[in-house]
């Protein structure tokens, strides 16, 4: 059962609808946070058996694929105790589609994984349970990261109509342009996230930031995103060191397979989240 108003104690002077929940505190992070609890949240807590079922080829007749059940997240500190200084990354991840409650099913009742946030095409974003909770979206990294899937379908190349005016109206979309990206050793076309989702990603960041070193009782820069030896520009590349980073980090970073996030230019967006945090902590 969730509580109506899940946090440790009122806090009045806190912005609730632009607040996101972290370890039972409302932190104010400037833009839209809609909670799990809210309507039309989006409640990672719910435990709802799902069946997934597809038609046998052979005998025409739909079968059984497999039965999701139970929770889809897990406990930050059963054994340890300590609270968010195990968090030490803020993982992006893009969804490869178009709406964040699509997402938030495909994760939640399809593949049994979660994410504490899911960001809209407009910037809105949706937390789907407290930051103090281990969501299943980046394997290895899940104890010590906080997640966001951005609502953004990359492929231009291969469907270059993806956000063609009609479809942008129909599903409350921005219109996106492409852009050059590389990633994991190789050059791509994608669709580039807005700059209303942009900035409003960096709000998000920062704010995570800012409330996992304000409950940990960490006195720490902004986050940055992991840089080449020879250059100061973020590095998308994998490479098993970054699994140890403590910042930011896209999917690709840390996972060999993976080419999320794409879509975002991550040196200013780096450092629009660094004036954002700094703008925080002056507060």
């Amino acid at each position: 059962m969730v509580e109506t108003y899940p946090v440790n104690e009122y806090q009045p002077d806190v912005n609730h609808d632009n607040s996101i929940v972290f370890f039972g505190q409302l932190f104010d992070i400037g833009v839209r946070v809609v909670k799990w609890y809210e309507y039309r949240g989006l409640n990672g807590y719910l435990k709802k058996k799902k069946v997934i079922r597809e038609e046998d080829r052979k005998t025409g007749k739909m079968k059984t694929v497999r039965v999701i059940k139970g929770k889809r997240y897990g406990g930050r500190f059963p054994r340890t105790g300590r609270k968010a200084v195990d968090i030490r990354q803020f993982m992006i991840h893009h969804t490869g589609g178009y709406l964040p409650g699509v997402c938030f099913n495909t994760l939640h009742n399809e593949r049994r994984l979660s994410v504490q946030f899911i960001q809209a095409d407009n910037g809105t974003i949706y937390q789907t349970m407290d930051a103090k909770e281990i969501a299943w979206h980046g394997g290895k990294q899940n104890r010590c990261s906080i997640g966001v899937e951005c609502c953004l379908y990359p492929r231009a190349l291969r469907n270059p109509e993806a956000y063609r005016p009609e479809k942008c109206r129909r599903l409350g979309l921005t219109p996106h342009e492409t852009g050059n990206v590389y990633t994991q050793g190789k050059h791509r076309t994608v669709f580039m996230m807005p700059n209303n989702q942009v900035e409003a990603l960096a709000h998000l960041a920062a704010g995570v930031w800012f409330a996992r070193n304000k409950v940990a009782g960490f006195i720490n820069r902004a986050p940055g995103f992991p840089t080449r030896v020879d250059e100061v520009l973020p590095d998308p590349d994998f490479d098993t060191k970054y699994r140890k980073h403590n910042g930011l980090v896209i999917h690709a970073n840390v996972a060999p397979k993976k080419w999320d996030a794409t879509g975002l230019d991550l040196e200013p967006f780096e450092d629009r989240v660094g004036d954002i945090y700094y703008s925080m902590k002056a507060e």
